[in-house]
């Protein structure tokens, strides 16, 4: 079978050309970006002309006062924008290994790391692990499920902690993973939700008001839950879905609606009432998942370590 060539108009597409369209998509400020990046406007905008030259398509439409998009740099935006980051990532990791320096664990959590008691057993072995392993150099950040995701997909990450329900829908046949906790499930309303009588919910009032989720509710476990604790029907009523968990809260306080949550008893809940679910049966299972592929000797100990200590 033949080689196929590679096609003229990809290969004078350089490094550079996508970097600062990248950015530009990103900010939509010509003038930003050449500050930030010691270049002239004329300079970047030149740069941008010629990877517009070279796809025969714009990319910017400058007929208004305001820079915006057209529906191709939208699309080239989106498609390009997690590839170039991971390359970026990956070139920095090697030029750290090649003047010798230890390689670092990177780590993806949600945001309610920090809000969810149930989280207290892994945060305290992960800070223990930290003391007895001086030497490795963590990387830790907060991300949406999505983000999670990606970045575990693209190896920006090298772990990631996410609820059975999220990684359910995870399509990578790359990943593998492990539960390693389980988070008890509350029905979550506003103090003056009319479904709350009290300290009990009226469930007849409660399933006619929208659920409002920031994953998924279709797996298995959450839908089952939905469906017999709640008597909702997740299959005909998808739910809202909401952007992060703040959102969410601010959604709940402000009249009806509900949702599944974890253990959030912390102060930025107040004004929202948690119902536990008592039936264990619909308990979340906390995962930590990674890219089989991944090389990195600190991540395999790390993982034999939690598994070791850490077991459902």
């Amino acid at each position: 079978m033949p080689r196929r060539g590679v096609n003229h108009k990809v290969q004078n597409i350089t490094f550079q050309q996508v970097s600062m369209f990248l950015e530009v998509a990103k900010r939509l400020n010509i003038t930003a970006v050449a500050e930030d990046m010691y270049v002239s406007q004329a300079a970047l905008s030149k740069t941008i002309q010629r990877l517009e030259d070279n796809l025969k398509m714009p990319l910017f439409d400058r007929s208004g006062r305001n820079l915006k998009l057209t529906p191709q740099g939208k699309l080239l935006y989106s498609k390009l924008q997690a590839p170039f980051e991971s390359i970026c990532n990956s070139i920095e990791e090697i030029q750290h290994i090649s003047r010798d320096e230890p390689l670092s664990l990177k780590i993806g959590y949600l945001s309610t790391i920090d809000l969810n008691y149930d989280y207290n057993p892994l945060n305290k072995f992960i800070s223990e692990y930290k003391s007895r392993n001086p030497e490795l150099k963590f990387q830790e950040s907060i991300y949406s499920f999505d983000e999670l995701k990606s970045k575990l997909s693209f190896g920006d990450l090298d772990l990631i902690f996410i609820p059975n329900f999220e990684l359910y829908n995870f399509d990578d046949n790359g990943i593998d993973s492990k539960g390693i906790l389980k988070f008890r499930i509350f029905i979550a309303v506003g103090e003056n939700n009319p479904a709350r009588k009290n300290e009990y919910l009226d469930m007849n009032i409660l399933r006619r008001q929208p659920l409002y989720t920031v994953g998924t509710a279709k797996s298995p476990t959450m839908s089952e839950c939905l469906k017999n604790i709640v008597g909702y029907n997740i299959e005909k009523s998808p739910g809202v879905p909401l952007p992060n968990n703040e959102t969410l809260i601010r959604t709940l306080k402000s009249g009806n609606g509900f949702s599944l949550l974890g253990n959030l008893q912390h102060s930025d809940i107040k004004g929202i009432k948690l119902f536990p679910v008592e039936d264990t049966t619909y308990a979340i299972t906390l995962h930590m998942a990674w890219r089989t592929n991944n090389e990195n000797r600190f991540l395999h100990s790390f993982i034999k370590s939690i598994s070791n200590s850490m077991h459902l």
